[in-house]
């Protein structure tokens, strides 16, 4: 349900590429206010402009690619799922995936993380000396 200030302009067919094959749907172009226009539909199914690969399908692309080479993940997946994927393709996806996940290690290495004080400490061997407190 797209919100009450949106208008209908036209509809489109797009087509995605799924795993269990392709998929064409109509979807709605929108006008919003008085400047922007957008597929409503895309923007809650997350799908990006331009693009005929299903999320799901990139990631699994993506695992096939870490144990193979980008031309033998293409003949994989067109054996499989006969979708007319070019090594270039396969090549493109790995890099952007990998972009997207070198982006989230960063934040998480940047995120701060409470310090934990022991209770108790206990340390073996005896090749250092300890100088100890009234505690």
């Amino acid at each position: 349900q797209a919100p009450a200030n949106y208008q209908v302009i036209n509809k489109q067919p797009r087509t995605l590429n799924f795993i269990f094959g392709p998929v064409t749907f109509q979807r709605r172009y929108y006008q919003v206010g008085t400047k922007k226009r957008e597929f409503y539909l895309d923007q809650q199914l997350k799908i990006k402009p331009r693009r005929r690969l299903s999320p799901h399908y990139l990631m699994m692309m993506a695992k096939i690619a870490q144990t193979t080479t980008m031309r033998n993940t293409a003949d994989i997946l067109n054996l499989v799922f006969d979708s007319g994927i070019t090594a270039d393709s396969v090549m493109h996806a790995v890099h952007e995936l990998g972009n997207q996940v070198a982006k989230q290690t960063q934040a998480k290495e940047h995120q701060a993380t409470p310090r934990h004080m022991p209770k108790n400490l206990t340390i073996e061997g005896d090749a250092f000396m300890i100088k100890g407190k009234k505690e």
